[in-house]
């Protein structure tokens, strides 16, 4: 589990993948793993790769760095935030309905 670990943080999504379903066929009963397959095939999508392309360059910067970009941003460009704010709230939970179509069918609990 912790490689599968070491795969998210390297974005090697297949390989974390990959390593997730080994462990659940090892302990099908354990929640975190299911959890964390779940996230790793919603992560396996290229349409949400490529929404969560920024992520991976903010996590390099500092918190200051990060609030006088996103302040900047507000100032000078306030539609495109919006929008790839909304992009990646809709992208987020279309990969997740994706996931749950593919895992468990059309099948919803009410």
């Amino acid at each position: 589990m912790d490689e599968a670990l070491e795969n998210e943080q390297r974005n090697d999504y297949d390989e974390q993948l990959h390593m997730l379903k080994n462990a659940i066929l090892l302990d099908p009963t354990n929640k975190q793993i299911r959890t964390e397959y779940l996230e790793a095939l919603q992560k396996s999508y290229t349409f949400y790769q490529i929404v969560l392309a920024p992520t991976t360059i903010l996590k390099r910067l500092k918190p200051w760095q990060i609030l006088i970009g996103w302040f900047a941003n507000f100032l000078l460009a306030k539609p495109f935030l919006i929008v790839f704010v909304v992009l990646y709230i809709l992208t987020h939970w279309v990969t997740k309905l994706l996931v749950h179509l593919k895992v468990f069918g059309w099948t919803f609990k009410r």
